[in-house]
């Protein structure tokens, strides 16, 4: 099953806790890193 690079977040609780991490630019490079398994070079946050 794929979802085109989206992620699923089940539940609101999560959600909120996952937008709080990517909202932290050194917080999100580390998580990016250890969820895909790669080095992330530079993380941009733009405001939504």
């Amino acid at each position: 099953m794929q979802y085109n690079n989206k992620m699923i977040i089940v539940n609101a609780i999560y959600d909120q806790v996952i937008k709080r991490i990517l909202e932290n630019e050194r917080v999100s490079k580390i998580f990016k890193d250890t969820l895909l398994d790669q080095q992330i070079e530079a993380v941009e946050v733009k405001p939504q």
